[in-house]
């Protein structure tokens, strides 16, 4: 069994995720989700060329056929799938995370209930993920009927509706309703 194809994918993963962290911290972009999915093609795109180029000088360590560069290829999109699931609660506050942090913040005491709840607003958390959901091009909102009154109603894209159906999918596949689990 050769290890090349699980090499290579980890490296061209590596690659990413340090252009991924460099351009976020020099300049992040508004559509970060989005930047993600081409940041994430263009990089193997890139990384192959960078190997087969005859000139470059990275052409004598490319992997030696194309089973090789085709395992690679497959781990690397397994480790940015994954990464591309994990992203928005790691980019977002999400709140379950920031609970675990409160609950640690309280030290060996523990916290009440009580104390939780103050540390969360709740109209806060809604607005927070709908703005990432609009600047992400997931949801638009609009002047609309939503609830038999006339307000603004909050619709989903295309691109929301592409990016939701293979959670669906696996959701079904899990035996899980919609909103459960």
């Amino acid at each position: 069994m050769s290890y090349v194809p699980l090499v290579y994918g980890t490296l061209f993963f590596i690659f990413a995720l340090s252009l991924h962290v460099l351009l976020w911290r020099l300049l992040r972009p508004v559509k970060d989700v989005l930047s993600l999915f081409i940041l994430f093609a263009i990089v193997p795109l890139f990384s192959i060329a960078l190997l087969y180029l005859p000139h470059s000088p990275f052409f004598n360590l490319r992997p030696y056929g194309i089973i090789e560069l085709t395992g690679a290829l497959l781990c690397y999109c397994a480790l940015y799938c994954a990464y591309i699931m994990t992203y928005p609660a790691l980019q977002a506050r999400c709140p379950s995370l920031r609970m675990v942090l409160l609950i640690k913040r309280a030290g060996g005491a523990g916290i009440k209930l009580e104390e939780v709840r103050a540390g969360f607003d709740t109209a806060d958390l809604v607005t927070n993920r709908l703005d990432d959901l609009i600047s992400s091009g997931l949801v638009i909102k609009d002047k609309g009927v939503a609830g038999g009154a006339s307000a603004i109603a909050y619709r989903v894209t295309p691109r929301g509706s592409l990016l939701l159906r293979p959670f669906m999918l696996f959701r079904r596949f899990l035996g899980l309703a919609p909103g459960e689990g």
